[in-house]
C-alpha cells in the first residue's frame, strides 16, 4: 500500500487526498446530523418525563386539597376552588408547552437555541396529549358503566 502510494504522482495524490477529505467532510455532516438528532430526542423525550412528574406532584397536591376540603372532587372542582393542575385555567402541563413552542417559533433566545425548545415542546405536547387521552379513556368507560 506505502509503495503503491509512492508511484502517485503529484497531481494523482493531490486529487486523493482532496477526496479523502471530501469523504471526511461528509462523514462529519452526517455525524453532526445524528448526534443533533439524538439530542432532540433526548430533550423530547426528558421533557415528557418531566412534565409528567410535575404533574404527578401537581396531583397529589391536589388530592390533598380535595380531602381538606371534606368535598367531593366534582363538587370541589364546581366551587371554583384552587387547582394546582392548572394555570390561567388551562392544564399546568399545557400552558408550559405552548409557551415553549412560542419562544422557538419566535426565536426568542435564537436560532441555536430555538431547536431545542421545540423538541422540548414536543414532548410536554406528547406528555399533555397522553394524559388527556387517557382521562377520556377513562371517562368514557366510567360512563359506559354507569
Amino acid at each position: 500500500m506505502a509503495s503503491d502510494l509512492m508511484k502517485l504522482s503529484k497531481t494523482d495524490a493531490v486529487k486523493a487526498a482532496e477526496n479523502m477529505r471530501r469523504r471526511a467532510m461528509r462523514y462529519k455532516k452526517n455525524a453532526e446530523k445524528l448526534s443533533e438528532r439524538l439530542v432532540n430526542i433526548a430533550i423530547g423525550t426528558g421533557t415528557g418525563f418531566l412534565m409528567g412528574y410535575i404533574m404527578g406532584g401537581k396531583e397529589k397536591e391536589f388530592d390533598k386539597l380535595v380531602a381538606a376540603s371534606g368535598l367531593e372532587e366534582e363538587a370541589y372542582i364546581k366551587e371554583g376552588k384552587e387547582d394546582p393542575r392548572k394555570l390561567m385555567g388551562m392544564d399546568y402541563d399545557l400552558v408550559i408547552s405552548v409557551a415553549l413552542v412560542g419562544v422557538s417559533l419566535t426565536n426568542m433566545l435564537g436560532s441555536k437555541v430555538s431547536p431545542l425548545l421545540e423538541s422540548a415542546a414536543f414532548g410536554g405536547l406528547a406528555g399533555w396529549a397522553y394524559n388527556a387521552g387517557s382521562e377520556m379513556a377513562l371517562k368514557a368507560e366510567e360512563e359506559e358503566a354507569a
